[in-house]
């Protein structure tokens, strides 16, 4: 079995919480702390979702502690377990909107993560002390571009 999007989904959460630890961030005019990880994060979701088509939801939480223990190994540990914090807490957010919603799968991802993108976003940036309305408002939008982009143009 090729299991093309649960290796992507690894290496997106593994190589966004390398951002974070190790790319400066920018300062932004009102002291907003801003990084990269902030701008491809929303490829995270994308990710995930293609990954439990693929190959399920208890492979995908599966996945998920996998890519928590590489990001643990190979980037900061605090911002590892603050990125396993908030997507765990967004997945089950987002599972329960993905498997309930009545729609095909570009509606579900959509609707999905328009509700876990911005708990995931809040969860993370408050751990890492990083939260403010800009940061949080350029994540969550950056992320959802990320989501739009795909529903659109990767079907």
């Amino acid at each position: 079995m090729k299991l093309k999007y649960a290796g992507i989904y690894i290496a997106t959460v593994v190589g966004i919480n390398l951002a974070f630890a190790y790319i400066p961030p920018i300062v932004l005019f009102d002291g907003t702390i801003f990084t990269i990880g902030s701008v491809v994060a929303g490829l995270v979701f994308v990710a995930r979702d293609y990954a439990q088509r693929e190959v399920g939801h208890k492979a995908v939480l599966a996945l998920m502690v996998a890519a928590g223990l590489l990001s643990y190994l190979l980037s900061d540990p605090f911002v590892a377990i603050a990125s396993i914090t908030a997507f765990a807490i967004s997945e089950l957010t987002d599972y329960i909107v993905y498997s309930n919603y009545k729609g095909d799968f570009n509606k579900r991802v959509v609707v999905s993560s328009l509700v876990s993108v911005p708990i995931d976003t809040a969860v993370f940036l408050a751990i890492i002390s990083h939260l403010s309305v800009l940061s949080f408002a350029v994540m969550c939008v950056s992320k959802l571009l990320v989501v739009a982009y795909f529903v659109k143009f990767k079907k």
